[in-house]
């Protein structure tokens, strides 16, 4: 599983990957690409309206499948 990055540790990556990409992809001009950062829209959601629209796609059964949430569920760690 990932660490959790900060916020600055997240923008640093999108920078340095806009750097890498930037030798391939151009960033300026009529068909300008863009890069769009997942937590631009991710930290806007609410806990509610998160688990009314994504939690009941996930069964509980299902999630405790996988090891890595059994872990987490016996350790007490928080699973956001």
């Amino acid at each position: 599983m990932r660490r959790m990055m900060s916020r600055e540790e997240i923008n640093h990556n999108v920078d340095c990957i806009k750097k890498q990409v930037e030798k391939f992809v151009s960033f300026e001009g009529e068909n300008a690409a863009i890069i769009v950062n997942n937590a631009d829209w991710l930290l806007d959601l609410k806990f509610v309206d998160f688990v009314r629209e994504i939690g009941s796609l996930f069964s509980v059964n299902k999630m405790l499948s996988a090891e890595c949430y059994k872990q987490r569920l016996e350790s007490r760690i928080n699973f956001f």
